[in-house]
């Protein structure tokens, strides 16, 4: 017992020893203790120069009491108030930046994207059916392949495909790449792009395109609109025509208005271009233009593939508030052939196309947001 008790008193000694410079360090420093109104003390290190040393025995630094943290000076919060401070400091930005994110996502999702919609389709006028051009007027859908013009119709159910009401089987010499419609006249835009075939009760009229450029995607204006676009003031009502041609020649869009010939009421006539849309204009490929009212221009623009050796391009589909040159952005599926043609109905567009991995033909629906 005596021998464990000098090894205790010895290791007291040590211990004790090892703690002095502790209490050197503060030697000079008196600790004071101020009562705040939380019943909290705080403890703050005071200069020597400036405070008196507490009466009454000394007491070791062992037994010390720990030296809070000192707080930023001038601080009005309470020590044991600060941690849970940092932390709803920091929780309040993080979430007014998620709030903010969502509203910016909200509103240009709206502005940039539709919900596209793949409609049943068939069955289709053969196995090889492939969609080339679409157009409609009212109720009534019009698809086109390489050889014939179907007319069709959506319900509920998708879209049904009638008998063909025009083929190259019955003796037309010429392919067609767009088609437009009104309701009795039938626009077919010859391959080259030169020249446009109106088919109207029974007859043929050949439109020759005054352009440098080849028309390769086209859309029958309203009435309105083409009254607004091509009256003249000499014209007769037998030279006037209640129709004008809305195309898309290289990297421009132009509106073509008709014209015959002085004292010609033959097969023959002149489309020239009346008014040019420079807003339109983009070194993107236009696949399809469509203008329903004075307020909105539709754009169907596929991606220029800089490298060839690139398989898909981007395809999207652009309205132009013609007023105020906003533009809004729809993202299309890639990897497939679309029909150049626009079927705009209210608040929804109808597109064609054809996916060539899969060798099916596509109607999609694109309803729009606002």
């Amino acid at each position: 017992p005596i021998s464990q008790q000098l090894f205790f008193d010895d290791l007291d000694v040590e211990i004790r020893r090892l703690l002095d410079p502790a209490g050197e360090s503060l030697a000079g420093d008196v600790i004071l203790g101020q009562e705040t109104s939380d019943d909290l003390q705080r403890f703050e290190i005071a200069d020597s120069e400036g405070a008196e040393a507490p009466s009454g025995p000394s007491v070791p630094a062992a037994q010390q009491p720990l030296v809070p943290t000192l707080r930023r000076p001038g601080s009005s919060h309470g020590q044991s108030s600060m941690p849970w401070k940092y932390f709803l400091q920091i929780s309040s930005m993080i979430l007014c930046v998620w709030v903010v994110t969502t509203l910016y996502c909200m509103i240009n999702v709206g502005r940039e994207a539709g919900r596209a919609k793949l409609l049943q389709g068939g069955p289709w006028p053969h196995d090889f059916f492939a969609p080339s051009a679409l157009a409609c007027h009212e109720q009534q859908v019009l698809l086109g392949d390489r050889f014939a013009v179907y007319p069709g119709r959506i319900d509920q159910e998708g879209l049904s495909v009638d008998d063909a009401i025009f083929s190259t089987l019955e003796g037309h010499g010429f392919e067609w790449g767009a088609i437009a419609a009104s309701a009795q006249h039938l626009f077919l835009l010859q391959r080259d792009g030169h020249a446009i075939h109106e088919f109207f009760h029974g007859a043929v009229q050949r439109w020759e395109v005054s352009l440098a450029d080849a028309v390769h995607a086209m859309s029958l204006l309203s009435a309105d609109l083409a009254r607004q676009h091509c009256a003249q003031k000499s014209a007769s009502e037998a030279d006037s025509h209640p129709w004008a041609i809305l195309a898309a020649a290289g990297h421009d869009v132009v509106i073509l208005c008709p014209r015959r010939g002085h004292g010609s009421h033959g097969s023959h006539g002149t489309l020239y271009p009346r008014r040019w849309l420079p807003q339109a204009a983009s070194q993107h490929a236009t696949v399809a233009v469509q203008m329903p009212s004075r307020e909105h221009l539709w754009l169907l623009r596929s991606q220029t593939l800089a490298n060839p050796a690139e398989k898909s391009a981007k395809v999207w589909l652009v309205r132009e508030h013609l007023q105020s040159g906003q533009m809004d952005n729809f993202a299309l599926p890639k990897d497939r052939s679309w029909a150049p043609g626009l079927c705009i109905r209210n608040s929804s567009v109808l597109l064609a196309a054809y996916h060539p991995r899969d060798k099916s033909p596509e109607i999609w629906h694109l309803e729009m947001f606002d």
